[in-house]
């Protein structure tokens, strides 16, 4: 695995310090954004638009690994409780034993997400750690456990939630198709989905994450 992202972020921050620009620390919403397109260049082509646009302020936010690590390991640990099944501990333990892989990247930053901001839209670069795809490959593992979970809820339980979460993910799914039509997308990710999530603060478990993800992207295939 490679390195982290925090020399890229001194560099960043130098970069836009020694051209003029003010940083404002925080979070940022999608709904009405615009994401940087790769092919286009790196953070330096983003920021050298942001400057000739008169932009003043950059904003930036940055994720931790050890917020989605701590989140992760949690949810192994109440599974456990569950496990009474050879194949299942076995497979625990075999995610458990990824998952310390990357607890020397714990207090790493994940990812970086620049923006600034124009006639109310935001224009938005993100930057990943080389590492976090592979541990958002252990999160799908782990979501696979966290199903059978949730098959020991009783029905009565999930009658009663039905309604409510449907509620919930036909809206979400509804902001999310909006946002990746806007981007030009047909089809998103489920990193691309978690990202969503994540900068609009938007708590959600795997399962419904994984639920999320299969109805925007079916929604986007009938468009």
């Amino acid at each position: 695995m490679k390195e982290s992202l925090e020399e890229t972020k001194k560099e960043i921050l130098d970069f836009i310090k020694s051209n003029g620009f003010g940083v404002f620390y925080g979070s940022t919403r999608v709904e009405n954004g615009v994401m940087w397109n790769p092919s286009q260049g790196d953070w330096k082509n983003f920021v050298n638009i942001a400057k000739n646009e008169n932009i003043k302020t950059l904003i930036c936010h940055e994720s931790i690994l050890s917020e989605e690590l701590t989140e992760i390991s949690t949810a192994i640990d109440e599974y456990q409780t569950e496990v009474d099944k050879k194949e299942d501990v076995q497979l625990l333990e075999e995610s458990q034993s990824k998952l310390q892989s990357f607890e020397k990247f714990s207090e790493k930053i994940a990812w970086i997400h620049l923006s600034w901001i124009k006639g109310g839209v935001q224009y938005l670069f993100q930057l990943t750690s080389p590492w976090y795809d592979e541990f958002l490959e252990v999160q799908e593992e782990v979501q696979e456990f966290l199903k059978r979970k949730e098959e020991v809820i009783s029905l009565e339980e999930k009658k009663e939630s039905l309604k409510e979460t449907k509620e919930k993910l036909s809206l979400l799914s509804t902001q999310i198709l909006e946002w990746a039509k806007s981007q030009g997308l047909k089809r998103v990710t489920k990193g691309q989905v978690q990202f969503y999530l994540l900068e609009n603060e938007i708590p959600l478990g795997w399962t419904d994450r994984e639920m999320l993800y299969t109805m925007v992207n079916k929604e986007l295939a009938k468009s």
